[in-house]
This record gives structure tokens, sequence and C-alpha cells, in this order.
């Protein structure tokens, strides 16, 4: 049997049993304690006013996506390949938080998108080394339209509700 991860021959029962060698279980726990971190709890969610399409809102902050959206792993920057060293991962953050001068819309629509994920370094027989997608981190966004420039996506909780359409 070879480790999940790095694709080494595993040695001890423990190990196969697991299906990681012991570094690259540690690097495991280690990743999955960092992803469960950055979860919402349905305590979080629970209590948040629903919004229906057409709903007029205000908000001040609203996530933004991030150019470079991807990490090549042959052109990687020094921060991102002390990451990879360090913690055996890259936290690569897809959308982030933006401050707005106070802004009114409507809502337009609702999506579930991937504000974070997690690359980790693999190694297959047919591709090599490369970095995967391991955890990824879900938000729902509302998407509100201000005025003819593009749409707004801004977590509940940052909306407020001004009146109805």
């Amino acid at each position: 049997m070879y480790c999940a991860k790095c694709n080494r021959k595993l040695k001890d029962k423990k190990s196969v049993d697991r299906g990681y060698g012991p570094v690259c279980w540690s690097k495991k726990l280690k990743a999955d304690a960092e992803f469960e971190r950055n979860q919402v709890t349905i305590d979080e969610v629970m209590g948040v006013e629903l919004m229906e399409l057409g709903q007029q809102v205000k908000f001040s902050k609203s996530l933004s996506r991030q150019r470079g959206y991807g990490v090549n792993y042959e052109f990687m920057t020094d921060e991102q390949r002390r990451s990879l060293e360090d913690n055996d991962y890259i936290n690569l953050v897809r959308y982030k938080l933006r401050q707005h001068n106070e802004k009114q819309g409507f809502i337009c629509g609702k999506r579930d998108i991937v504000t974070a994920a997690l690359l980790q370094e693999v190694e297959d027989p047919y591709r090599g080394l490369h970095l995967m997608q391991t955890h990824e981190k879900w938000e729902t966004v509302y998407v509100v339209a201000c005025d003819m420039r593009g749409l707004y996506r801004v977590r509940k909780e940052d909306l407020e509700v001004e009146g109805n359409a």
C-alpha cells in the first residue's frame, strides 16, 4: 500500500490502516484543523434575516475576487513557496473583504462561492509533482445590483434591509 499524499510505500500497520505515512499524516491533520477553523457554523447562519429577490438593501462591505485565482507550480512566489515548505499547503484566498462607502441596491440573486482553498503538493505517476486543491471554504453571498456598473457579492451579515421593492 502507498501513501495517499506522497505515494511512498507504507511500512507499518498503523500507516497502512490510515493510508498515510507518519509525516504526511501529521501534515494532513494540520491542514484539516486549518480547514475546520475557516468553516461557518450553523449558529452563525441562524438568526440572520432571510433576503428575497428584489428586496432593497444597503451595505458597506462586499467580497471582491482576487487576481491570480490559481497558483502555477513552476512560478510560485517566495511567500507561496515558504508556505508550502513550512505548512505543506498554500492558503489561496479567492475573494477578499472590501470596504465601501455605504451603498444601496436590490437583491438580484444568491450564490455559493469558494472564498478560499487549500492547495497541497501531490505526486502522481502521470503528472509528477503538482499542486492540488484539497479543501475549500464555501460562503453564501447575495448578489446586489446598485447601479449599471456591476454586481456586488455581499455576505448576509453585511446586508441591512431598507424596504421592499
